[in-house]
């Protein structure tokens, strides 16, 4: 199954029955016609369906699919919140304004001026 298709699941199992296309668009990066086409293949699979007030909702069946995946306690909004960025992938090391900077690799791909 295709990562989108999870984070699908994941929103709604966050959001509950209180959910917009609009949110998946902007969360995913998509159009709303392939956030349409996701939620369409995932209803057609059996994951997601109406409840009874005809809104889309997850059901006992994706829910286990995101238990047996490792996802269900996972809030979508968590995974886009720049706390969870790992900080130590990062250079924490402050330049002062007066220090030289120099790229990587400077010396290789300078000539020289003509």
């Amino acid at each position: 199954m295709d990562f989108r298709y999870f984070l699908v699941l994941i929103y709604f199992n966050t959001v509950g029955d209180i959910y917009t296309y609009s949110d998946l668009v902007d969360l995913l990066g998509l159009t709303y016609k392939q956030v349409d086409n996701i939620v369409s293949s995932i209803m057609t699979e059996g994951y997601l369906s109406y409840n009874e007030n005809k809104v889309i909702v997850i059901n006992d069946k994706g829910i286990k699919l995101l238990k047996s995946n490792g996802f269900y306690n996972v809030d979508i909004f968590s995974i886009y919140e720049d706390e969870l960025i790992n900080k130590d992938t990062f250079n924490n090391k402050k330049i002062d304004i007066n220090d030289i900077y120099v790229p990587k690799r400077f010396t290789t791909k300078f000539s020289g001026y003509e």
